[in-house]
């Protein structure tokens, strides 16, 4: 059962239309809901004037974040499947997508995600992320994410930016770190700040990453969604047009959360780096290095 409610009516009748289906729609919610998890990733397109419902059961209370990624403008809605509203939001997150960020009960809510008007189209992930009460609350390490010591110009060329990142374990009391077990669940962040050149303008993070273990030695590019592909070194193209990340304009400061999870043992190196106005790479030339035993 798809959580899509495609409407194709002509022009001049859009809004009666849109507004007589969600009456009908409401009815129905919970039975046109897509299933997803509390802490999930979901990729779908809209069409014009549809609305994606989704379904997802919180085992406890605590607090539920949804919203999409992409480059079309979404609006969002949490509600009970009762339809009683919890929160809206059209906007909160990166660039033109929305955020909710709200308190739940254990129970099944329902998560409506739509255009910001009818005639928005494209895809987005949706992407949910859920705390209980019960779990340990997890912050970043004190102090500043530590800082590469040296950044260089793809061209050669000399910046006056600064590229910062570290990786820590989840805990109660975090710290920065290079060596983590299997089991560990690894948090990997960075900070790019532009050269002062470079701020203002449109501009894209770049992650590469070396993994070396007992499968072999593989390169990887990080891409927009969360997930690292495969890369052969001798594909510049890959490298010029793979992002991590988009930020339009950059800032002075621009983060990026390069990793969630277990790695595999072995020796992993990641480099972070950004690129203006299609100019040249800026990349950290000292790699970020962990261990996993």
């Amino acid at each position: 059962m798809t959580g899509r409610i495609p409407t194709a009516i002509p022009v001049l009748m859009l809004f009666l239309a849109i507004a007589s289906a969600r009456v009908v729609a409401d009815h129905h919610l919970i039975d046109l809901a897509e299933d997803i998890l509390p802490n999930d990733m979901l990729s779908r397109t809209l069409e014009t004037s549809d609305n994606f419902y989704f379904l997802v059961n919180i085992p406890e209370s605590g607090v539920l974040r949804a919203y999409t990624q992409g480059t079309i403008d979404t609006y969002g809605e949490l509600m009970l499947t009762n339809e009683t509203e919890i929160a809206v939001a059209d906007d909160g997150g990166e660039d033109v997508n929305f955020l909710i960020e709200s308190r739940v009960s254990a129970g099944e809510h329902l998560i409506r995600v739509a255009g910001a008007t009818p005639f928005v189209t494209g895809p987005f992930n949706i992407i949910t992320e859920f705390t209980g009460d019960s779990e340990p609350v997890t912050t970043r390490p004190d102090g500043p994410v530590p800082v590469s010591p040296k950044i260089r110009s793809l061209t050669g060329g000399s910046t006056d930016a600064e590229i910062s990142a570290g990786a820590y374990a989840t805990s109660s009391t975090p710290a920065y770190s290079n060596s983590f077990t299997t089991s560990d669940d690894i948090n990997i962040l960075a900070e790019i700040r532009p050269d002062t050149a470079d701020i203002g303008s449109n501009g894209r993070l770049v992650v590469v990453r070396l993994s070396v273990t007992s499968a072999g030695v593989q390169w990887y590019l990080l891409e927009e969604n969360g997930n690292f592909v495969d890369w052969d070194i001798n594909d510049n193209a890959a490298l010029l047009t793979t992002s991590a990340a988009t930020r339009e304009p950059l800032e002075d400061s621009n983060t990026l959360t390069i990793f969630e999870g277990q790695l595999p043992a072995g020796r992993h190196r990641m480099a972070v780096g950004y690129q203006a106005n299609n100019g040249p790479l800026i990349y950290t030339a000292k790699a970020i290095n962990i261990l996993v035993q």
